[in-house]
């Protein structure tokens, strides 16, 4: 059997969630004894590779993104071609018209396409030019008529599994496979670094999700009450106009400039120090449409390393976490008990110590790639045989 993936950001490089999350399904199907490649698209060429053991190509595109409609067309004519080369091609694209177009192009030679599902679809509102409205109609077309092209689906949720199983045609596959990790564990470099002794935040500024405010705020809190201050430290500067302003009043009124630090972005070497020397992280889900579904692919990079981390008891995380065992819970956007759990955590480092390394041996049982290589090898299996759409 040979799967054949999609990756829409450089494979071998990207930092994006998506692809870390495909190079980890490549790795255990490679893993179960699949034959695997990756493929992306470019409009100039480039040399094959080989990535952690994927081998990886470049298709060349003559039409460029905003020539939709040409090209579409071009990207669906090169997956019906990839599709005549394995038995099942997986597609990262997240856009639900375009994967509609795939699905009929994969179709129409007969081939067998897989999508995942990381998000409650169309509940997200990322930018300002989003309208519910439109997101609403979005939704409607891919629960209606995406997931009723769809060959198989890869649900990283219980709630997205229940989804995707309600609307798929009768017989689909619905596999349902958590975040993965990489490794198993991670000897953390510790070298020094521009500050110490500081909390991260690796993601985007979103109020939907991932709380800022509450965090924010429970971090002047408990360092309020804390004689060693330490620093709060996001690596994103992009948020809607609204919370950065809050962000931007709320540090002048308080007299946080020196101690929330805003990096911008890093690479990767860079980012993967901070995660190494984080002294805990806080993931703070508020409960809404979209975090009910979904499931934080940075604690792939925090749990291998027994970092402690202040999880909300959210949708799936309450499927995996227990408060003082291998995290420490919080009930959502609950700033006064994140505070609590921050000092908790400064008093008590022993406690902390262990609490980490019982997150990192959660990761080894439940999160390695190397645990899911046979549920992935046989999803793929049921695929390739199901009947022609």
């Amino acid at each position: 059997m040979k799967v054949i993936a999609f990756d829409d950001h450089k494979y071998y490089s990207s930092m994006s969630p998506m692809t870390s999350r495909l190079r980890a399904y490549m790795k255990a199907l490679l893993f179960a004894g699949v034959e695997v490649e990756v493929f992306m698209i470019s409009s100039n060429p480039h040399p094959d590779g080989v990535f952690e053991g994927v081998p990886f190509r470049y298709e060349i595109m003559q039409s460029s993104r905003r020539q939709v409609n040409a090209f579409r067309k071009e990207l669906a004519s090169i997956f019906a071609r990839k599709a005549q080369e394995c038995d099942v091609i997986f597609t990262s694209e997240d856009k639900s018209s375009i994967i509609t177009e795939l699905c009929r192009a994969v179709h129409s030679v007969n081939g067998k396409i897989v999508i995942e599902l990381n998000e409650n679809p169309y509940t997200i509102i990322s930018s300002r030019k989003d309208f519910r409205i439109v997101n609403y109609l979005k939704r409607f077309y891919f629960i209606y008529s995406t997931l009723k092209n769809v060959d198989g689906v890869i649900s990283i949720s219980r709630a997205l599994h229940d989804l995707a199983m309600k609307h798929v045609r009768a017989g689909v596959p619905v596999a349902r496979i958590p975040i993965l990790s990489h490794v198993k564990s991670v000897v953390p470099d510790q070298s020094p670094m521009p500050c110490s002794k500081f909390i991260l935040h690796a993601g985007s500024l979103s109020e939907q999700k991932d709380g800022i405010k509450a965090m924010i705020k429970s971090f002047h809190l408990a360092n309020s009450r804390l004689n060693d201050k330490h620093k709060l430290v996001f690596t994103s500067t992009t948020a809607f106009p609204k919370l950065k302003k809050w962000i931007v009043r709320f540090i002048e009124e308080n007299g946080l400039e020196k101690q929330v630090i805003f990096t911008g972005y890093l690479e990767e070497h860079i980012m993967k120090k901070y995660f190494d020397n984080t002294f805990l992280a806080i993931i703070n889900k508020p409960e809404n449409s979209q975090n009910m579904f979904n499931f934080p692919t940075k604690l792939t990079e925090l749990l291998p390393r027994g970092v402690p981390c202040i999880i909300s008891k959210t949708g799936e995380l309450n499927h995996f976490f227990t408060d003082k065992v291998n995290c420490y819970m919080v009930e959502p956007d609950s700033w006064q008990e994140i505070a609590d759990k921050i000092i908790e955590i400064v008093n008590n480092p022993d406690l902390a110590k262990m609490v980490g390394q019982s997150g990192r041996e959660l990761c080894e049982r439940e999160f390695f790639f190397e645990s899911h290589a046979n549920s992935l090898k046989n999803f793929y299996s049921q695929v390739k045989e199901l009947g022609i759409c």
